[in-house]
């Protein structure tokens, strides 16, 4: 335990600055550009971003399946390769077909490195680093959308190939750190792997007194996706409504909402231990609320970017707090693929609020939005009941005490 490197929290990050960051938040980017070029239409641009976030569901379902340490391995390794060539191939292809099928090979790609990295990347941290570890991780997220906005949003309109080689040389680059820590967790992880009672047909362990605060906690992970769709998916059209948005300002936004996700997990590493994660998660979903108003009521430049810096921060706070508030609730065996299913969920929320409220982008965009802020008044909620439903973690005393079976403590 002692001897854990933060080095491996650090390759971690590039590994879901590739997967989120570039492959899913920087397409906002490339998808306007692609539709001011006369390359696509709008609906076609939504139709593959569709496609890549079924892609990713589908990934995150794919690696929760995964018993055997050889299969994770080679996966993460594929996925890993995979996303660069498919960023490179979308450069050279014309066809929406193609596009297409390159869009949904790197949403599953994206999905197992979601999946599988952080558990990776923190394995073999103590309990007093792992908030700290986790948060490194998630900022990946954050940094990635950043690189990839101010490298491609100045591009002009008729350079679209040249940002999709921009983009997989970002993600190559980003590649080299993660494949180092393929090798050496891996190699950490054959040494001894939590998952191998599970991999020998063993059952699941979730203590009973865990499954309210877990399913608390996977409704909110579930409104959490729902409740980012409005900032996430339609800040470009919105801030185009009320200011008249440039392609520039459109990176810009793109820009701020990742230093939002970065900022937001590398707090979540600051923030002392004694503050226990299961009292931060509903302090930190109503900052998600606060931006949310902020982007509904919101009718300048600086009260956008300030809801548009709030809720990357609120994403990637709750997405750091919540790995490692699972790992409190469930067995080392069940983090892994409870994580994927969790990250799947996510990604679940965010397609069911995208396609419900579809119907409203085009007049009723204000009224959308006010239902996003409903849901994340829910989420509220649920990361209320995630905390008081458990009565071991009411006071941070008790909880510091308890130990799951193999040792670990809570």
């Amino acid at each position: 335990m002692a001897n854990y490197r933060y080095t491996k929290a650090i390759a971690g990050s590039c590994a879901i600055g590739i997967g989120l960051g570039v492959v899913r938040f920087d397409f906002a980017v490339l998808g306007r550009l692609m539709i001011e070029s006369g390359l696509f239409s709008a609906s076609s641009i939504g139709e593959l971003s569709s496609l890549n976030l079924a892609g990713y569901i589908l990934g995150c379902l794919h690696h929760s399946q995964l018993r055997i340490l050889r299969d994770r391995r080679v996966t993460l390794w594929i996925a890993l390769l995979t996303i660069p060539i498919s960023l490179f191939a979308e450069g050279l292809s014309s066809a929406l077909a193609m596009h297409a099928f390159w869009r949904i090979l790197a949403g599953w790609a994206s999905g197992h490195l979601m999946s599988g990295i952080p558990h990776l990347a923190t394995l073999g941290c103590a309990d007093r680093q792992r908030r700290r570890a986790s948060a490194l991780v998630m900022a990946g997220a954050g940094i990635g959308a950043l690189i990839g906005a101010l490298s491609v949003g100045s591009l002009p309109k008729e350079t679209v190939e040249l940002g999709w080689m921009v983009l997989g040389t970002v993600a190559a680059v980003l590649a080299i750190p993660v494949g180092w820590l393929l090798l050496v967790g891996f190699r950490d992880e054959a040494r001894h792997d939590p998952e191998a009672p599970l991999a020998r047909g063993e059952a699941p362990k979730i203590p009973a007194s865990s499954l309210l605060p877990l399913a608390a906690l996977t409704l909110g992970y579930l409104l959490l996706g729902a409740g980012q769709t409005p900032v996430a998916l339609y800040e470009p059209l919105l801030v185009s409504e009320r200011l008249g948005a440039s392609p520039m300002l459109s990176s810009t936004s793109l820009a701020v909402f990742g230093a939002g996700c970065t900022t937001g997990s590398l707090l979540a590493s600051t923030f002392p231990r004694r503050w226990p994660t299961v009292v931060l998660l509903p302090i930190v979903a109503c900052l998600g609320l606060l931006g949310n108003i902020l982007f509904l009521t919101g009718s300048s430049a600086t009260i956008l970017g300030a809801a548009t810096f709030c809720v990357g921060a609120w994403i990637w706070l709750t997405a750091s707090l919540t790995f490692d508030r699972l790992s409190q609730l469930v067995d080392p065996s069940e983090l892994r693929p409870t994580w994927s299913l969790i990250t799947m969920i996510l990604g679940i929320g965010f397609a069911l609020f995208a396609f419900a409220t579809s119907p409203l982008v085009s007049q009723h965009i204000d009224g959308l939005i006010l239902i996003g802020v409903v849901v994340v008044v829910l989420q509220v909620i649920a990361e209320l009941i995630q905390w008081l439903g458990d009565r071991r973690h009411r006071h941070p005393d008790e909880a510091n005490s308890l130990r799951f079976p193999g040792g670990s403590e809570i």
